[in-house]
């Protein structure tokens, strides 16, 4: 294949998505490195006066990055089986009809900052202490190191805005305002009710400076420097031919088409995101080793960052059932930016690139009832057991594992809903027991054989309850709307007839109801929510058991037995969500591995390892 500029990862198969088969090559988003660094410097000072403990500081912390992170850096290839209806047939044809490629790029970006603190801790009475303070922090924007910024600009129909080489300013170099209001008070208390209760409290605010979110909403992965262009077909004509190359026309000198372009932009006056945190309980000791604790945890994200389509249309009225849509900028637009239609199946008649703009607007909050149990190992046993009842909400998903994007990017009222983190019951306990066998112990406490081999041994365990993250149900996306996922009408009772049996997700089940949802009419945003179902929960333990061997006073050897999921229970992952699937609301799949993970993680079943170590 030709069209592909060389550079970094460029070499070898590019990703081949053919419908129907398993993808061909590398991974889209592979190769992929970076080579991060942090350069920190504090100074902090003390000083005690009466019943008051004051300290000051300051901390200089610069953050640096040097990374390839980039979509289809050897190209990749979609054919749906648009044209003759199956994707192999259009592929052994040498038809294409969705493409991406980027021009090579690696990204050089740094972020100074400056924080002042004061604070002050003050024994009042014997009973009671109060600690108070402020921080103030002052941070640039992301900085490249050569000033390869390019923004968005909604001037004149919309364009891009490039920093200058010799541009010195924070501003001038990030084309974004740094947030020069970032002061975050702390204050809390501690009093001493009884004499075995404690009440705890306290509040804060905690600032985040650096909001990068893999490669999206970056700067600096901006054209002049970098070109990251999808094309699509346009009604029975194919990209391009697999025999002629990738178009390298349209990423070659110093023009380009605004409508086949991947464009990352940002707020320039956006603001810092910062979370207001605060606690209240109480801490009881029950016994000599156990404590007991309830405390309530309140977290409120403002400002979050958070992504859409700037360059979404609006509906502004419906010609033969296909909606007329106006793009806000139409130098991002062919032809003109009004859209309208050539048939039943509103077929659009142009390009209209994606828009990809960072605001810092979102909001997320998080309220729940944390109770807690511990005992300090004593007489051979140890253990904590916690329980957390929570609600957390928020008007944005997950910027990197789904729901980037919402489905109407002027109308984020819509979008508030469960968090993607919303777990609203989970219990974890861990205990660790040194069996009473073996000398000095309750049995077997003889020296000989029988306490060489049947003394010393621990067992630990770590039980994990929790009900299920929430998923989102989609509809079809007609791509009418540049939307990049699409919401179901809600018509019905979403749980009618639906099993939370596990025993029957993968066989007569559905863990939704599949009646309860309607495809939204062309041209129009669904009624249903994002995040509003939750998955199947999570229930496992894992335990281990040791046993020591010693030798001498400075050698032992230690055998480890460890069951992972001991009892292999299954824990499903979401349902199939989209309301046009055969299986929509069967789960196929147990929990898939923790992010960037390949394996591990509650999804898996029973795993057993063995294990020696010397210890000396």
């Amino acid at each position: 294949l030709t069209g592909i500029p060389d550079g970094p990862g460029s070499a070898g198969l590019p990703p081949i998505e053919i419908n129907g088969l398993q993808r061909i090559g590398t991974s889209p988003w592979r190769p992929q490195y970076q080579i991060s660094q942090a350069w920190n410097l504090a100074e902090n000072l003390s000083r005690l006066s009466g019943s008051h403990s004051f300290k000051f500081g300051y901390q200089y912390l610069k953050r640096s990055d040097n990374f390839l992170d980039l979509r289809a850096p050897q190209g990749e290839l979609q054919s749906n089986g648009a044209y003759t209806g199956n994707g192999l047939a259009d592929f052994l044809l040498g038809n294409v009809d969705t493409v991406f490629f980027t021009t090579p790029l690696v990204v050089h970006y740094f972020q100074p900052g400056h924080s002042f603190y004061a604070m002050d801790t003050w024994k009042t009475t014997s009973k009671l202490t109060l600690t108070y303070g402020l921080r103030y922090e002052l941070f640039a924007p992301i900085l490249e190191r050569k000033n390869n910024v390019t923004n968005f600009t909604p001037a004149d129909g919309g364009g891009i805005v490039t920093a200058t080489k010799s541009a010195s300013g924070w501003y001038d170099r990030a084309l974004i305002h740094p947030d020069r209001n970032d002061f975050a008070p702390r204050v809390g208390f501690a009093y001493q009710m009884m004499k075995r209760t404690v009440l705890r409290g306290g509040y804060g605010v905690f600032y985040q400076h650096n909001n990068r979110i893999g490669s999206e909403s970056l700067l600096q992965l901006n054209p002049p420097f970098l070109l990251d262009v999808q094309l699509s077909r346009s009604g029975a004509s194919t990209v391009f031919q697999l025999k002629d190359g990738f178009p390298l026309s349209t990423i070659t000198g110093s023009g380009f088409d605004l409508t086949q372009i991947f464009l990352r932009a940002q707020d320039p006056n956006q603001r810092s995101s910062y979370v207001e945190q605060t606690s209240l309980g109480a801490e009881v000791q029950v016994m000599s080793d156990t404590v007991a604790s309830a405390n309530y945890v309140g977290n409120w994200g403002r400002k979050m960052n958070r992504l859409r389509n700037f360059n979404q249309p609006h509906i502004t009225g419906f010609d033969t059932n296909c909606p007329i849509l106006q793009y806000p900028y139409a130098n991002f637009s062919t032809v003109t930016n009004i859209d309208t239609f050539t048939s039943s199946g509103c077929q659009s008649t142009g390009q209209h690139a994606f828009l990809e703009y960072a605001s810092n607007d979102g909001n997320s909050s998080f309220n729940g009832l944390e109770l807690s149990l511990q005992r300090r190992m004593s007489k051979g046993l140890g253990y904590s057991l916690a329980y957390t009842w929570s609600h957390a909400l928020a008007d944005f998903g997950d910027n990197l594992t789904g729901g980037t994007f919402p489905q109407n990017a002027y109308d984020y009222a819509a979008e508030k809903s469960n968090s993607n983190l919303d777990i609203r019951q989970r219990f974890v306990g861990n205990f660790s027991w040194d069996l009473p066998f073996g000398q000095g112990k309750r049995f077997l406490s003889s020296p000989g054989a029988a306490n060489r081999w049947l003394g010393d041994w621990q067992l630990h365990g770590i039980v994990t309850l929790q009900t299920g993250s929430p998923y989102t149900v989609t509809a079809t996306n007609d791509g009418l709307l540049s939307a990049a996922t699409m919401y179901p009408d809600c018509i019905g009772n979403p749980f009618a007839g639906a099993t939370t049996d596990h025993n029957l997700y993968t066989t007569t089940g559905f863990l939704i109801n599949r009646a309860a949802f309607a495809q939204p009419a062309p041209g129009t945003y669904g009624s249903c929510r994002p995040r509003m179902f939750h998955g199947p929960g999570i229930k496992m333990v894992d335990l281990s058991l040791f046993k020591d061997f010693r030798f001498t006073e400075r050698w032992r050897l230690q055998f480890r037995a460890e069951f992972f999921n001991a009892f292999n229970h299954p824990n499903f992952g979401a349902p199939d969500s989209n309301i046009s699937s055969p299986s929509f609301g069967k789960v196929f799949n147990t929990l898939a591995p923790i992010l960037g993970a390949d394996s591990g993680g509650p999804g898996d079943p029973r795993q057993v390892q063995f294990a020696l170590k010397l210890y000396f």
